[in-house]
């Protein structure tokens, strides 16, 4: 099926400040999916006079003539992005275009919400949101999303519409307005038995709507057979809705015009070409760089109402105008639109769902709180400290909420920070609000709105000596009404009201004078009233704000300071209005001219506005608050919540990095040891995340010099320190992605020093061997000789590894077992006189050894490449020797040097634990000639602290197979204070003698003729664990309830159930560490499966020898197997091994 989406968005606003704004939000929402990567985002301003009218003060234009302007400036756009140095009209061929609409922010009052309604949060717990390509999933699906469910905007469920709608469409343009909010029905929202957009013309998407909202709205008569659209009839009466056959009388209902229009590729043509037909052309900017005046209409009633069947041409041209609009010039257009499109069909198509248009503060009420089909969330994105008092029926979104605060019954807070104490009433709406040091106080049934003003510096002069003070501000206003308050209504309207009470009451309590609020020749609404004072960051000037929502006279002092300031009214802060100067604003009271000579005045005349920018940047500023504070929570209380969103998130609305690292390293500063290695990983995910895959792999070295002044601070316990050098020394490395690749190396290295600390808190206690002890005591020359089993491992393995053993909590089930009947592991050692040590790779000494002499032959065992990296480790942990001495004279003092000999039959990689095993045999034997041993649990970790040392980082479970003999589980113990020691348990688990010979029979051992080492998955894991998503926790736990249940299994012989819960192990290991099972692999187990309750390969996966619980015994199916094996040549290196539980373990003797 063909991937549809739209080749270009472009959205339309009135101002070039509002689109900047629009589309750094429709980026994200483009990094969020929600919009297609090869989607072209245009910005639109409607045109201008003047550059300064772009960003300063603007007229509606009418959403026809900056439809208009808009496709030709698309047109341009995208000619230019196709190399094109011309206007090609050819452009949209084969090309789906969306046009967004915001319109003016007049449209978003009484609640003066200059981001848009768009733009803001619906406080909604679970909606499905359909994604770009056909992607679609529900909010609550968004598990691991930073502070739970993933907060929907207005703009979300518009997108989410329209990308399931342009499914439908063939090519052309859709426009869009953006201030309804419509949910569709999740199935089969579109009503296409007859499908109008497969025909040319012009398609309305209606909604049904109730008799609640059709007298308030644009609705559609439309035929019921050819969807054809008769007429829009726009806030007409009930009454004569119903004579006109707009109502469906059985349900009561309307088709609302909802718009959204498509127009077809051919009538986006004859839209486009308007742009050079008078006086049409009048509508972009090129008709005004020509001189022209603009010509203000609609799309609807302009242009649709020219296609309507019932319409003729003296209602047409007797529509409603624009205010201030040229009526001769609009005469003169209509007459060209009616020409160009009467012949144009138009249709309506339907759309099942719900329609919504909050126009008025209770609308937006209604909505939040009236629980109308969907699931409304009470606190969304939000930080709630315990000292505040919520009330359970009040929503919160985005905000910080602190500090001995109490919030009412049925308020709404949205992008608001308080620190108490504070108190807001019951019924209010709070927004954008930010904390104030002695608290704020909204009575019950008030808005209360905080919004930042144009963003320059204004500089203040005292007026009463002429004194310039220096002061600079951003200047802010608190907007204060009444929940029911018509801002549009006349104060001499009987029904006027102002934060809840008349008029007359309002001037009679407070002494204000109708003069003081409105210059003369001004409409005077709630609108234009000048009564918010200009913040100033003057605490103080805020009770001169709050006072208008008191019932009783204010204080002389207040009023005195509300007098005094600079004030402006709702339509200076949405723009409808210019600022005057209040200096020539004549005082009514001639007792105020002496306080108008003491107020704070403006050097110069300016527009105070409303300033988009700084109410964006606030809401993300509070966003990244927020979410940090949820990071800190989750980092220092070791909650199992993902981070790696949030930097996704981050990265995606473009906070800087260093922003975000200065915060980690605030927060890993105070951090304990058991949560150092965490926050370590997430700084490497960090860089990894910012550099966008443009750095190179993230595994790599991380032995730097540069970085070792901090490593040995982590080395020596001193975390804060060993932080604040990591941070010193990172910052020298963000100047490219192949630095910071680096710089996350280096963070990871730190983090294995970490978890190095907390291994070696596990008790190693090496005891001198004494006449009394069971074992044999070798003498000088004699040789200490161990030989050791393999282990597999049935269940569990990856909840042994550190760190997930000792934060989760491991559990692993395996068994010690003998290959072709014998330990394929074998180990000696003996004392020589010559102060060295020889390691040979064989038993009978035949190759040439590796000969240390010197405590520098020693120094790299922490480099597994090296040569006999394992058997240094070994050495050094006992403890025996320093590597700042010299080694000679202190292996002297130790009775003289050594050979070692090591050898095992199992090739590299083998998946058997070879590697821990022999490390467990090399201790015993090199303890033991220099006349010491461990307990067995203290050898066991020992191993576990040699791995760590090698910085491989290991689990347990191999040592515990190979060195305990028969069939254990074995468990970890938790690190949750730095007092703590770690400790790995283990314990039998009981089999009768017939039990095992049956498991024995089943056994399958098969080498893949593959080898990998675990050291290149287990980093993944470890990321992956560190990453705390909800999959990995999910299946950490799966890992251990299945273990337990192998237990069971084993104790029965239940060998079926064996075999069902090994391949549940195997599906839980793959999980763990992608790429456990190359094809190669994948292959084998498909023949293998008839034959096979279960399979899984051993150890980490990747390679190495794979187990299976066969169905019949193996001496039956073996001869089979290898004849189907023969049959291709990529399983010539395939071969089958005897295998049955050994249950010895370790087996020690002294040779002569």
């Amino acid at each position: 099926m063909e991937e549809l989406y739209w080749d270009a968005i472009a959205i339309t606003a009135p101002k070039l400040e509002h689109c900047t704004e629009f589309i750094k939000e429709l980026k994200t929402k483009q990094n969020e999916g929600l919009i297609s990567q090869k989607t072209n985002l245009l910005s639109i301003p409607d045109p201008s006079l003047t550059i300064e009218d772009s960003n300063g003060q603007h007229s509606k234009i009418g959403s026809g003539s900056s439809m208009i302007n808009s496709l030709y400036v698309i047109t341009e756009k995208l000619s230019a992005l196709d190399g094109k140095n011309y206007l090609d009209v050819d452009i949209f061929k084969e090309k789906r275009i969306l046009l967004l609409m915001i319109g003016g922010i007049h449209q978003n009052t009484p609640i003066v919400n200059i981001c848009t309604k768009s733009f803001s949060i619906l406080p909604i717990d679970d909606i499905t949101l359909f994604y770009a390509h056909g992607k679609k999933k529900s909010t609550k699906d968004s598990k691991d999303y930073v502070g739970g469910s993933k907060p929907v905007f207005a703009i979300d469920v518009l997108l989410s519409n329209l990308n399931r709608l342009v499914c439908h469409l063939p090519e052309g343009l859709m426009i869009c307005s953006t201030e309804s909010i419509m949910f569709m029905d999740i199935d089969n929202p579109f009503d296409f038995k007859v499908n109008p957009l497969k025909t040319e013309g012009v398609t309305v998407f209606t909604m049904d709507i109730h008799s609640d909202l059709y007298t308030n709205h644009g609705v559609c008569k439309v035929d019921s057979k050819t969807n054809q659209l008769f007429e829009i009839a726009y806030k007409q009466p009930m009454e004569q809705l119903k004579k006109n056959g707009f109502i469906n009388q059985e349900n009561d209902t309307a088709k609302v015009y909802t718009s959204m229009i498509f127009f077809s590729e051919t009538v986006s043509e004859k839209i486009l070409y308007l742009y050079n037909t008078p006086p049409i052309d009048s509508c972009t900017y090129l008709g005004i760089d020509n001189g022209n005046q603009i010509l203000k209409f609609g799309i609807f009633p302009d242009i649709l109402c020219t296609m309507t069947k019932n319409e003729t041409f003296e209602s047409y041209m007797n529509k409603p105008v624009f205010h201030n609009c040229n009526i001769a010039l609009l005469e003169r257009g209509r007459k060209v639109l009616w020409n160009i499109f009467r012949d144009t069909n138009i249709y309506a198509s339907h759309i099942k769902g719900k329609f919504y248009y909050l126009k008025s503060t209770r609308d937006f009420f209604n909505f939040v709180l009236g629980n109308e089909g969907y699931s409304v969330c009470k606190k969304l994105h939000t930080y709630i400290d315990e000292t505040t008092k919520i009330s359970g029926s009040s929503v919160i979104t985005n905000s910080i909420l602190t500090g001995n605060g109490q919030l009412g019954n049925n308020s709404i807070v949205t992008s608001t920070a308080l620190n108490g104490p504070w108190k807001i009433g019951s019924n209010c709406v709070v927004m954008g609000v930010q904390s104030y040091a002695f608290g704020l106080h909204v009575r019950d049934n008030m808005i209360c709105h905080e919004v930042r003003l144009k963003s320059k510096s204004f500089k203040l002069t005292k007026s009463d000596d002429g004194s310039n003070t220096g002061n600079t501000f951003k200047p802010k206003a608190l907007v204060m009404l009444g929940i029911d308050d018509n801002i549009n209504m006349l104060y001499t309207d009987p029904g006027a009201t102002i934060a809840n009470r008349s008029w007359d009451e309002f001037f009679e309590i407070s002494g204000v004078s109708p003069d003081e609020l409105w210059p003369p020749n001004l409409s005077k609404t709630l609108k234009t009233a000048r009564l918010f004072p200009v913040l100033t960051g003057d605490d103080k000037l805020m009770d001169a704000s709050l006072w208008i929502q008191e019932w009783t006279s204010p204080p002389l002092s207040i009023i005195g300071r509300w007098r005094s300031s600079m004030r402006v009214s709702i339509s200076d802060i949405i723009g409808d209005a210019l600022l005057m100067d209040y200096l020539q604003l004549e005082a009514s009271d001639p007792k105020l001219q002496h306080t108008k000579n003491q107020s704070l005045k403006l050097e110069t005349k300016q527009i105070i506005e409303g300033d988009i920018s700084a109410e964006f940047a606030w809401r993300r500023e509070l966003d990244y608050i927020i979410d940090t504070a949820e990071v800190e929570h989750i980092l220092l209380s070791n909650d199992n919540k993902p981070i790696i969103p949030f930097f996704i998130k981050w990265k995606d609305s473009q906070v800087p990095i260093t922003r975000i690292l200065s915060t980690l390293d605030r927060i890993a500063i105070s951090c304990h040891i058991q949560y150092c290695g965490r926050i370590l990983s997430c700084i490497s995910d960090l860089l990894s995340i910012y550099v966008d895959n443009r750095g190179g792999l993230r595994s790599g070295p991380a032995r730097n010099s540069n970085w070792q002044p901090a490593f040995e601070n982590f080395t020596s316990r001193n975390e804060r320190k060993g932080f604040l050098a990591l941070a010193k020394e990172r910052d020298k490395w963000l100047s490219s992605p192949e630095n910071m690749i680096r710089a996350a190396r280096h963070y990871e290295g730190a983090g294995q020093i970490v978890v190095k600390n907390i291994v070696d808190t596990c008790q190693t206690d090496l005891k001198p061997l004494t006449s009394g002890s069971a074992q044999l005591i070798a003498k000088f020359g004699e040789w200490a000789h161990v030989t050791m089993p393999a282990r597999i491992d049935l269940a569990g393995g990856w909840s042994d590894t550190p760190p997930i053993c000792y934060e989760h909590g491991g559990y692993v089930i395996n068994a010690a077992i003998r290959i072709n009947g014998r330990h394929p592991i074998q180990v000696k050692a003996k004392r020589i006189k010559e102060p060295q040590i020889m390691f040979y790779y064989d038993m009978e000494m035949q190759n040439e050894p590796f000969i240390c002499s010197t405590s520098k032959d020693l120094s790299d065992y922490s480099q597994p490449s090296a040569p006999c990296a394992l058997l240094k480790a070994c050495f050094l942990l006992l403890g025996l020797v320093d590597l700042e001495k010299n080694l000679a004279e202190q292996l002297t003092d130790l009775g003289g040097g050594m050979i070692l000999c090591s050898t095992s039959n199992l090739p590299t990689g083998s998946g058997l634990g070879t590697s821990s095993i022999l490390a467990g045999g090399i201790i015993t034997t090199m303890a033991h000639i220099y006349g010491y041993q461990y307990s067995q649990q203290h050898l066991v970790h020992a191993i576990l602290k040699v791995e760590q040392m090698l910085t491989t980082s290991g689990g347990y479970q191999d040592q515990v197979g190979g060195i305990v003999g028969g069939v254990k589980e074995s468990s970890c113990s938790k690190f949750k204070n730095k007092n703590d020691k770690i400790e790995v348990i283990y314990n039998d688990i009981p089999m009768a003698p017939h039990v095992i010979d049956r498991v024995n029979q089943h056994i399958l051992l098969i080498y893949t003729g593959r080898t990998r080492l675990a050291r290149d998955l287990l980093q993944d894991v470890i990321r992956r664990w560190y990453s705390k998503t909800t999959e990995i926790i999910t299946v950490t736990d799966a890992l251990v309830s299945t273990a337990k249940q192998m237990k069971c299994a084993l104790s029965n012989g239940d060998i079926p159930l064996i075999g069902k819960l090994l391949n549940e192990y195997w599906i839980q290991k793959k999980y763990m560490a992608s790429g456990a099972e190359p094809t190669r692999v994948s292959n084998l187990i498909k023949i293998l499966s008839p034959y096979s309750h279960g399979i899984a390969l051993a150890g980490a996966g990747g390679g190495g020898f794979m187990i299976a619980i066969s169905k019949e015994p193996t001496v039956d199916i073996i001869p089979e197997l290898t004849k189907q094996l023969s049959l291709s040549s990529e399983f010539k290196n395939v071969e089958f091994y005897q295998a049955d539980i050994d249950p010895e373990g370790m087996k020690f003797s002294v040779i002569s």
